[in-house]
């Protein structure tokens, strides 16, 4: 089995990218992330890691052919235009692996908010064609809104590691022996023991819901702002405000409307607005 975290640009992916590596080291689970298109390989052997972590997600990354569960991550597009734009201009940490992100500093540092937002609407289409191509159907991923995360980190973490099977049951495991058990003793009828009364072998652990939390607890936003709360913004800092809905504030009449113009369809598609009149 393949485990994949399926994220986009702006949409917690750093928060992720902490908490996943974390879990992995405790269950003896190999990861692997990446940002890019185009260098991954599902033969290679970054690609035959247990856990793919894909920043920048889009179908092609879908595994055709492998047995696989993961879960996906979205955001309100308009949410990621302020973010990326704070991103962009300030705190995104240089990397040999976005060799451009200076020269895209530069000139946002060179004009002002309400320009630098209508940039970044016509730089994120790649982002958002991946958000509005992307199948939200699939069997085998959980999908997943980054609004919920910061609603409630610890529900969304154990939501997404039991639907990847990655979750601790055995208190359920022990009380569907013990129905078994019961049931047995009655006479009832029960479904066959090796088909779902008990677990079948496992290569490794699972995480006790316990351990999750303890993880999603030192990865809360107020420990990785160096003690900010939510709200309280620090544009230099990756992890700059922590809120939703933070467009509201940031469009201007003029970014509004261009983004309707590029991407009213998409927030339907995803449910973020049914109506052009927000």
């Amino acid at each position: 089995m393949t485990y994949c975290y399926f994220g986009h640009h702006k949409c917690a992916s750093a928060w992720f990218c902490g908490v996943i590596p974390a879990v992995c080291q405790d269950l003896g689970l190999s990861w692997h992330t990446t940002s890019s298109f185009d260098d991954f390989d599902f033969g290679s052997p970054a690609g035959r890691a247990n856990f793919l972590l894909f920043r920048n997600a889009g179908m092609n990354h879908v595994p055709p052919d492998r047995d696989f569960r993961g879960f996906h991550v979205i955001r309100d597009p308009r949410d990621v235009v302020v973010s990326a734009y704070h991103s962009h201009r300030a705190s995104h940490p240089a990397t040999d692996e976005w060799r451009e992100l200076n020269e895209i500093r530069e000139r946002l540092n060179g004009m002002t908010l309400e320009a630098g937002l209508l940039w970044e609407l016509e730089f994120l289409a790649p982002v958002f064609r991946q958000m509005q191509t992307w199948n939200y159907s699939s069997p085998h991923i959980r999908e997943f809104r980054m609004e919920e995360l910061i609603a409630n980190p610890f529900k969304l973490a154990l939501e997404s590691f039991e639907f990847l099977g990655l979750l601790d049951d055995e208190p359920a495991g022990g009380l569907r022996r013990l129905t078994f058990a019961a049931l047995s003793l009655l006479n009832k009828p029960t479904r066959p023991w090796g088909a779902a009364g008990r677990r079948g072998p496992v290569p490794f652990a699972k995480i006790t819901a316990e351990r999750l939390l303890g993880i999603v607890h030192a990865h809360d936003f107020k420990r990785l702002s160096d003690g900010r709360r939510q709200g309280e913004e620090d544009v230099t800092s990756h992890y700059r405000k922590g809120i939703a809905g933070d467009w509201q504030r940031a469009f201007t009449p003029p970014v509004k409307e261009r983004f309707k113009e590029l991407y009213g369809p998409l927030l339907d598609q995803l449910g973020y607005a049914a109506r052009s009149d927000w």
